[in-house]
């Protein structure tokens, strides 16, 4: 079990807003998420979800509440969230 991306900075919440603004088919979420948001309970659980409804199923909900999570738990993080940066992702719905 481990995390190692995170979208801490402006430039990454921003990344990352505008690829869950479309469908992101769980086909290609591990590929077009490993950067910004690198967790294998998060891709475990898209790789289950691709295994039970198909390849272009949606995981925009799942990859959201997987950041909720890391967003509750902010000040835990070794490296500082930038406030920009929280602020723009907490705007998610």
């Amino acid at each position: 079990m481990g995390t190692w991306a995170l979208p801490q900075t402006p430039a990454q919440a921003s990344e990352l807003v505008a690829l869950l603004a479309k469908p992101l088919p769980a086909s290609q979420a591990a590929h077009k998420l490993s950067l910004l948001l690198g967790d294998d309970d998060l891709f475990d659980s898209i790789i289950e979800e691709q295994r039970v409804f198909g390849d272009d199923t949606d995981v925009r909900d799942l990859v959201k509440s997987a950041l909720a999570r890391f967003l509750q738990a902010r000040d835990l993080a070794v490296t500082p969230w930038h406030e920009q940066a929280y602020q723009q992702l907490i705007a998610l719905d």
